[in-house]
Formats: structure tokens, sequence, C-alpha cells
């Protein structure tokens, strides 16, 4: 297990204890407190008391341990997490293996922290004191072998740290496990950042999700329910030992795994872990920006079955989600405003950890979220932005190529916005305050496999007026039944299969019912005798529907195509009108009934003309863009003349914008996508295509900043 770059954030804590930063929510130290003390160098430890994972003969027992009897151990790789801290080991035979440990206790567990402070207050005897120590010790080593016995059960499993063993080091226990080369969650949103805010591409970001719910689906496939109950960035590493982080994303898919499971649960089909704590968060860990509110100090006090859900990792894993495409956590804006001491709620006391899990869950259970901003919608210039996602840039520009006139920089920024709306959809069902409204994770995953899957088919979409594909389930339990774009297309399907029977039966009803009934043709004295023929009634019925739908064409979503077709329809109305006017029934009812059966297929036949237009997915916007593309980024750039905004779009191209935020002696953008078939070249009015040279060098260790 590996922290290739720790990060040691500033906090204000006493030397040696950990605080929660109030942004973040991660678990930091000051590095010159903890490590004061410490070893420094290379050195030679000898484990004891080894104890394998799994069951084996006495004579394989010796075999297995001496591989991890004697190890060297690079104090200058430690690192340090929340619970514990990391040793980079290596064996004779040169393998590498992680040696986890616990902290010192006054490091380990806020609880017995408390009680600890509360003895000395009490009293300064030191027996007292001694054995609130020793009870302290007790507890962090509990907690650790907890942890071990979690990942012992899960060891094997793809994405999670394999583990070899139980030990004793100098008299305290660790557990070894495999080394892990990577990266954390939190430095990959640095390095594939499309902004300065810190946000991901949406596609990338929602591949991330897919592969992180993937690894969760994983969890709830075993024998026995598994839950994390501790996912935020620091805790997901992304695998660098076979693919950099570059080549993965480019790639599409992103070895994920997961640490650090001081608070997890698990419990098998007939008994639950030996060794393992009944509830490790009685005394904290989880952390609060990301953990779910049921979890939080101030909730009220859950059943087991609630604390123990695997819907607690389905919220902080969307939690993880939304900061990738924010560029911050949820409810960010409320806490830092009562941090501040401005907002509504109490703020107190706020610095001490309890009070400030106490605050968070006030927040996520009476406050709405901040809006999800994705770096589409947030851009204004689209061009910068999709010079740090090529693969969107291109698609974008193979749907682009499909129009005689290419669309302007406006309309492929809304357009892209639109697309990333399901993922906000998606973001916003994990991160429901009640439980039970949460899909699975198993469900999550497979809306972002679909999701990417149909990304560059909804851009064309969008970009045409039309329906977006949806990426949401259809199993109401899921938990997407309340979708608005699935209740949309959901609308507008009921709606035309609605009017398509209504206009089958009028027409074909009719046709039979009034075959052969006895009339009159003509007008006046020229008025023949004559039987009404079926066939005809119904081919009149049905021609302003078909006339209609026709006309229309394929511009089923366009205000445009809505007028025409109406129109055609209501022109074939007065025809058929205008013909039944020399038909003369014997009957007085048959008459009444061709003229309601005239209505009913009429109205039946404008009801999908209506519902293509009302429920499209952007009616009635091509070819305006460019008016409100150039007002908006007015307003965004607080400029107060049109004609300010069109100068500063004008002439922009890609290559142009993403120079002017390379850095000097970096590869630029051209030729670090160099190869790829075609980059648009944003302008105000319209978009063109480069051709790239093939032969130009690629520079794949470019990251995008």
């Amino acid at each position: 297990m590996s922290y290739v770059e720790p990060e040691m954030n500033n906090s204000s804590g006493a030397s040696g204890f950990s605080i929660e930063n109030p942004k973040s929510g991660v678990q930091v130290f000051e590095s010159s407190d903890v490590l004061a003390g410490e070893p420094h160098g290379v050195r030679l430890v000898h484990l004891k008391e080894f104890e394998p994972p799994f069951v084996m003969s006495a004579a394989a027992h010796a075999n297995y341990a001496r591989r991890f009897a004697t190890l060297f151990v690079d104090d200058f790789r430690t690192y340090w997490g929340g619970n514990g801290k990391v040793l980079y080991a290596l064996n004779s035979r040169g393998e590498q293996f992680a040696l986890k440990m616990c902290l010192p206790h006054k490091l380990s567990n806020k609880t017995a922290n408390e009680k600890l402070d509360g003895v000395k207050r009490q009293s300064e005897s030191d027996a007292e004191n001694a054995d609130a120590e020793q009870e302290l010790q007790m507890n962090a080593e509990q907690r650790l072998r907890h942890e071990y016995e979690i990942q012992r059960s899960l060891s094997g499993l793809k994405g999670i740290p394999q583990v070899y063993g139980w030990a004793q080091l100098d008299g305290n226990p660790v557990i070894v496990m495999e080394w892990i080369e990577g990266v954390t969650l939190s430095k990959v949103c640095r390095s594939l950042a499309v902004d300065d805010e810190g946000r991901l591409s949406p596609l990338t970001a929602a591949r991330i999700g897919r592969d992180l719910f993937d690894l969760l689906s994983r969890m709830d496939a075993l024998a026995g329910e598994f839950v994390h109950r501790d996912i935020s960035p620091a805790n997901i590493l992304v695998r660098t030992s076979h693919l950099s982080i570059n080549e993965q994303a480019e790639e599409g898919v992103f070895d994920l795994c997961l640490i650090d499971f001081g608070s997890a649960v698990y419990f098998g089909e007939s008994k639950k872990s030996e060794g393992a704590l009944q509830d490790p968060l009685a005394n904290g860990g989880a952390v609060s920006s990301y953990a779910a509110p049921e979890l939080l100090e101030g909730a009220p006090k859950q059943s087991e079955k609630v604390r123990t859900s695997p819907l607690l990792d389905v919220y902080a894993a969307s939690s993880v989600l939304f900061e990738l495409v924010c560029g911050r956590v949820p409810f960010q804006s409320y806490i830092e405003e009562c941090m501040s001491g401005d907002g509504s709620v109490a703020t107190k006391q706020t610095t001490n950890q309890q009070s400030h899990t106490r605050l968070t869950y006030e927040i996520k259970t009476k406050k709405p979220r901040d809006q999800i901003v994705m770096a589409h919608r947030a851009a204004q210039e689209i061009g910068t932005v999709l010079s740090y996602e090529p693969e969107v840039a291109v698609v974008a520009s193979m749907a682009a190529a499909e129009f005689s006139l290419a669309p302007d920089a406006g309309e492929v920024r809304e357009s892209l916005a639109l697309v990333d709306e399901q993922l906000e959809e998606l973001i916003d069902s994990g991160l429901q305050v009640k439980q039970s409204d949460r899909p699975l994770a198993g469900a999550l995953r497979d809306a972002l496999a679909t999701f990417c899957f149909q990304y560059a088919d909804n851009v064309g979409r969008a970009l045409r007026g039309e329906p977006l594909v949806s990426c949401l389930s259809g199993n109401p339990s899921s938990g997407f039944g309340g979708s608005p774009l699935r209740l949309r297309n959901l609308l507008r399907s009921i709606g035309k299969a609605a009017s398509a029977a209504v206009w089958l039966v009028s027409v074909v009803a009719t046709g039979i019912l009034v075959n052969g009934a006895d009339a009159t043709w003509g007008l006046g004295d020229a008025a023949t005798p004559a039987q009404v023929n079926g066939v005809l009634v119904a081919c009149a019925l049905a021609m302003p529907g078909l006339l209609g739908l026709v006309v229309r064409g394929k511009e089923i979503h366009s205000l445009k195509g809505f007028v025409r077709g109406s129109a055609a329809l209501f022109v074939g109305v007065a025809a058929v009108v205008g013909a039944g006017m020399f038909l003369h029934p014997a009957s007085e009812g048959i008459a009444n009934g061709l003229a309601a059966a005239l209505f009913a297929s009429t109205a039946a036949a404008w009801c999908p003309l209506v519902v293509d237009f009302a429920l499209a997915a952007m009616p009635a916007r091509r070819r305006k863009m460019l008016k409100v593309a150039a007002e908006r980024y007015a307003l965004e750039s607080g400029a107060h003349e049109i004609e300010k905004a069109d100068s500063m779009l004008e002439g922009i191209s890609i290559e142009e914008a993403a120079a002017l935020r390379v850095h000097p002696g970096e590869p630029s953008f051209e030729k670090m996508r160099s190869g790829v078939a075609e980059i648009p070249e944003v302008h105000d009015e319209e978009i063109t295509f480069e051709v790239l040279d093939d032969d130009e060098e690629k520079d794949s260790s470019h990251d995008g900043k």
C-alpha cells in the first residue's frame, strides 16, 4: 500500500494529534511533529509471531513465514494515515511489502483520548493515567486487528490489497500486505483537471466513477455484506505499475484500489469475522465531508442494518464523484460559511472534530446540496476546456461535421452541458438523504457505463436537437424511477403509443362500421344514390395524419418541423371536410359518427407532433444560439456590450487558447495529441476542423495542466 506523494497539509492541532480539515475532511498531520523521534534511513527488521491469513500445515507455515522473517525497511518511504502508518519493506528476494502498524496511542482513538483527558482533569494520579493509556493502546491494536480480519476476508478480490499475514515488529502488531505503486485519487484530480477549479472532464469522471462502483458492486456480491464506510479520494489509489495516469485516461479504464479498512464491516453468511469490532465507527473514523449523514455525529440512533448497509458506500462514492466533476465536495459552501461564523447554524467550537461532524450532519440533512456545475457548463470559452479533453473534441467535431452550417461555440457548449446533465442525475441519486432512495452500486455502475458508451451518440443528438439516449435503468428498485430525463422519455413514448392506438381504432373501426351504408353523392339536384365505401372513408381519415408526418420529415423536434407538420395536417383535414360536403349519409347518426371519427383521428395524429416538440431535449434552440451565446459570454466576462464579447471570441482557436495556459517548456496541446484524427477549432460563429499531421511527435506524458 502506498501514497506515492503524501499530502502534508497545515494543521493547528497539538503535536502528534490528527485533526480534520474543515474543507476536505481528510485526516492530516504535521510532518515535523509526527515524524519527530522516528527512525530514518534503511534498517533491518525481524518479524516475529507471524500468522498467515489462511490455514496451512506446520511445514508450509515455516517456509511461508521465512519469506517475511527478515526485511529491509526504508523509513524515508513511510506514510501516515488517520489510524496508522505504512512502512515500505523489501525481503532478500526483492519482493516489496507494506507493513501497516497503529499510530502512537494519542493518535489512534478520539473517544479514548477524551477519556484520557477526562481522567487527567479528574485526577493527576499516574496510575490512573497509565491505566487509561493502556486501555487506549489496546483499543488501537483491536482496531488494527479488525482491519486485518476485514482485509483477510477480501484478500484476492480485484481492487483490494492482498494480505500476507499478521506479525509483531518490535513488540507492535503489524499487517503484512501488498505494496501498491500508485497515486491517490486526490492527485489524479489535480493532474487531469481541465480548468482552474480542479474539475475533471465529465467523461473521465464518469469512467472513474464507473470503475469505483464496479469495485463496490463486486464487494456486494460476496457471500455476506461488506461496507467500507470511509470512502474518500485519500482512500482510493490508482495503480500506476502497468500504465501511467495519462495512459489510463486515454484508455478510458482506471485500475482502482481501495485502502484503509479501519471503519469497514463484513458479515459472513453465518458469523462475523473473528476479531472484528462490533461497530468500528462507534468511536469515529469516517470522513464527514464524504460520509452518509446517518454515520455522522448528531444523527439519531440507527439500527445495525442502517449503519452496515452497502448504500453508505454509495453515498460516499457519489460524494467523491461530485468532487471530481465540480472540484469541491458537496455542501462545501455551507460548511465554509458556517466555519466562518456567517451561517445560521450554530458554529461555536467547530474546530473540534466532533462538533464539526455534528455540524456537517445538520447541513447534509437540512440544506440543499451545492449545485453541480461541470466543466462544460462553467466554461466561458469552450475551446479552452476542449483543449484538455481531445477525445471529447473529436466527438464534437465528428458530430458537427454532419451539418452544412457548422454549430457555433455556444451551441457546442450547451450541447455538451446537456449531455452532462445525465451524469448530474446519477450523482444526485446517490446523494439522497434517505438511505432507501439511493440506487445500488451495481445500478450506478451500469448507468455510468451506459453514459460513457452513449456519450458520442448523445453529443450528436444534442447538437441536432434530438432526445438523448437515457443511461438510466428502467427498474424502479434501482433508484432511478424519478429521473426527469427518464420521465420525459417515458411520457413521450406513452403519448405516442396512446395516440397511435386511438388513430388506428378511429380509422379502421369507422371504415368497417360505415361500409355499405346508404347515402347520396353530390350537391342539390345533381345528387345520386350511392353506398359508402369503407376503404375510401378509412383512407380519408388516415390521410391528414400521414400528410403531417411526411411533411414534417426528420425535423421532429424543431419548431419549424412542428409548424410545418401541423399546417399540413390541418390542410389535409380541410380537404377531407371539403370532400365530405358531397357525401350525405341517409342516417344522421352515421353523419355524426363520421364527424366524430374525423376529430378523433385528427387529434390522435396531432399528438405525436406535439409531444415530439414539447418533450424534446433541445426544442427550438438550433440556429438561434449565436446571439444567446454572445450575451452569456458578455455577462460572464463582465462586459456590458455584446460587441466586446464577440471581439473576445472571434478568431480564438483551441490551439491558441491552450497556448495561453501551457507553461513555458511544456509541450503544446497540438504536440501532445498529434495523430488524433480531427481537432475542432472553435470560433464564435462556427466550428472548422484541422487535420493534424501524423508525423508530429506525441508527448503522452503531458498531464493537461
